[in-house]
């Protein structure tokens, strides 16, 4: 990405096992490359994270460059982290520390705010994913109406996008098992909302 080659980004199967590997499913991945192809000639890439924040999944990833666009277009991004103080300072960036089970402290950060974009994921490797996946997302979505927040956009839930009629994602052979406690979390929290919003941007 920082030298400019994007066909290795775009054709990542053909890399190997270990892409397959680092990206299981595309709804986390296939954002940054409508992000890429945003980028103009001489802009330089950067990343303000690059780190991973406890036992989160590294910051270097498909956060960045959507935080990145937000600062370039010159919007005002409040931060939402484990720990601020490792957030690279950046005109526009406002990070603060929260916890996303919090719903109170959580509308408490974000009132104020015109829209809020959410990746959560509890973590791959938690035993209570689903559970988790449902607590936190229900914890955010509360605190969103609480704090009336009129745009969302959620980044992640493709696995309960129609692969075809009556036939999701997640319901296919092809959604990895492990995989499929978090996306049935979200898709459970968002499915009612969905159906009756229009202010809920991302896949369901």
């Amino acid at each position: 990405m920082v030298a400019g080659e994007y066909k290795p980004l775009i054709e990542y199967e053909s890399l190997g096992p270990e892409a397959l590997l680092s990206i299981p499913t595309q709804d986390h991945y296939s954002p940054m490359l409508y992000v890429i192809a945003t980028r103009q000639q001489g802009e330089i890439v950067t990343f303000p994270v690059e780190s991973v924040d406890d036992g989160s999944i590294s910051m270097l990833t498909v956060g960045s460059p959507l935080l990145k666009e937000a600062l370039d277009r010159r919007h005002t991004v409040t931060a939402i982290v484990r720990h601020p103080e490792k957030v690279e300072k950046r005109e526009g960036l406002i990070a603060k520390a929260g916890d996303v089970y919090d719903t109170a402290s959580l509308v408490t950060l974000v009132r104020g705010n015109n829209a809020f974009m959410s990746a959560f994921n509890p973590g791959w490797q938690n035993p209570n994913l689903y559970d988790d996946q449902v607590r936190g997302t229900a914890s955010i979505i509360a605190a969103m109406k609480n704090a009336r927040i009129k745009r969302v956009l959620w980044v992640g839930g493709a696995g309960g996008l129609q692969v075809k009629p009556g036939v999701r994602f997640i319901d296919g052979p092809d959604m990895p098992l492990w995989a499929r406690p978090r996306f049935s979390g979200h898709h459970q929290c968002f499915r009612p909302i969905a159906e009756r919003s229009q202010n809920l941007t991302g896949p369901i």
